[in-house]
């Protein structure tokens, strides 16, 4: 499941720095 881990990391930066998908 280190995919998932990765994305869900990714996803947490993105919100923490303000980025939207």
């Amino acid at each position: 499941m280190k995919i998932f881990w990765a994305i869900v990391l990714l996803a947490v930066v993105a919100a923490c720095s303000g980025e939207s998908y």
